[in-house]
């Protein structure tokens, strides 16, 4: 070996090292990319948007807060209705996405077939009549063309039977729209748990749902259709597995609660009764306290009589247009919140306003509650927000119905209306 040779060897050594080290990291950033690339897609296709929202999921200790990242939109800049939530990758036939949505629930690509009825899980879709129930369910069925449900099976289609989602259950819940697809595993069912009831209004009446259990009971009945006729129903308690709350703010809602009982009473108008009713509680604002002068007669009565609310309360309610249907709201809502603690059943509480204030945010939860995806191709209806009618009321009267309903509200209830109330 020469002399130049002994020194060849380890020079090459060195480079070979250098060369190797180079090499390496090279891969390593390779793989990095790589990884970081499938996350990015990982995270498309499973739809998981953080909210930044302040609806609430109770029970499952999460609170979904402000100022968390949002990956479901493609324009942030477009006003209410927007429907452009991003649309998930087509997914392999039989696959699932893995990332979890609220109370680890999977989002689900792949819906239940004919003869897996059995799979579903009932979600309540819990709302004080006139807060959105509509929307809400136009959107889900819409937007992933898959069927809801329904505690009330007379509302479909009275000349056909109504068919139970599970053939156990006869008496509901009832598809929505039996031949359209499955969900893959929650299936929205709406319940109004007794607030549809018009003569209910009074607390201490005779239909009013006074008790936990009686609410409860409320929100497990409905009618279903058997030879034309209407038949009362009432499911089993371990049906319901979750639940959607609702949540309107109670002026509005108030007001629209009597244009629904206008809607029903124009349909009867051939009724020489429910044409004057039309005519003299229309859709102003002396339509509505004329309204609420007749209701507000009645519930003074039936106050005097039962005495529910203590003389302090009871001067408040002197000053409020349909003070009963304040009592009423705050009352239902007390007992959902109550209802879903004590059976422990996840809940996602949902304000109407968010449709038009946070659309994609709202939507994006409802989604992931329900763990549905929206279908390829499939539009939202638009959501047009319903008229406010803070003017059908003066201030002294708001400030008394603000009174009412914070010395009749549960903690948590109050918390939720603060929105509302100031």
């Amino acid at each position: 070996m020469g002399e130049n040779d002994r020194y060849r060897r380890p020079l090459s050594s060195r480079h070979g090292l250098i060369l190797t080290s180079i090499s390496f990291l090279a891969a390593f950033s390779i793989l990095e990319f790589y990884g970081k690339l499938q996350i990015f897609f990982d995270v498309k296709q499973t739809y998981y948007a953080k909210s930044n929202s302040t609806n609430i999921v109770h029970g499952t200790k999460e609170v979904l807060s402000k100022g968390s990242d949002n990956l479901s939109t493609k324009d942030h800049s477009i006003g209410i209705g927007k429907n452009t939530i991003d649309e998930p990758e087509t997914p392999d036939t039989g696959s699932t996405n893995t990332a979890p949505g609220i109370d680890g629930v999977e989002i689900i690509d792949k819906p239940l077939q004919r003869g897996e009825e059995k799979s579903l899980e009932v979600a309540w879709l819990m709302s004080f009549p006139n807060s959105g129930t509509t929307y809400t369910n136009h959107l889900i069925q819409d937007y992933t063309r898959t069927t809801t449900a329904t505690n009330y099976g007379q509302e479909q289609d009275t000349k056909n039977e109504t068919i139970s989602i599970f053939a156990d259950s006869i008496d509901g819940p009832f598809f929505r729209y039996p031949t359209w697809s499955l969900p893959p595993k929650f299936i929205l069912t709406k319940t109004h748990c007794g607030g549809e009831c018009d003569a209910c209004q009074t607390p201490g009446s005779k239909q009013y749902n006074n008790t936990l259990g009686a609410f409860e009971e409320a929100c497990r009945s409905g009618k279903r259709i058997v030879n034309r006729t209407k038949v009362r129903t009432t499911y089993s308690s371990d049906i319901p597995k979750r639940a959607v709350h609702l949540i309107r703010d109670p002026f509005d809602n108030i007001v629209a609660r009597l244009h629904l009982k206008e809607r029903r009473w124009a349909r009867r108008s051939n009724d020489k009764k429910y044409e004057e009713r039309v005519d003299r509680f229309n859709k102003t604002k002396d339509g509505f306290r004329a309204y609420c002068r007749f209701r507000d007669t009645d519930s003074l009565k039936q106050e005097m009589r039962q005495r529910v609310l203590s003389d302090e309360l009871l001067q408040f309610a002197k000053n409020i247009p349909c003070y009963a249907e304040f009592i009423t709201y705050t009352q239902w809502h007390n007992h959902a919140i109550d209802l879903v603690a004590n059976k422990k059943m996840p809940v996602l509480t949902l304000f109407y306003e968010d449709y038009a204030s946070n659309w994609d945010e709202t939507v994006n939860q409802l989604l992931r509650f329900l763990a549905l995806s929206p279908a390829k191709g499939a539009k939202a209806e638009e959501f047009i927000l319903g008229k406010h009618y803070d003017e059908f009321y003066f201030d002294e009267e708001k400030s008394n119905a603000t009174k009412l309903i914070r010395a009749l509200a549960s903690p948590e209830l109050w918390e939720l209306l603060q929105r509302y109330l100031r």
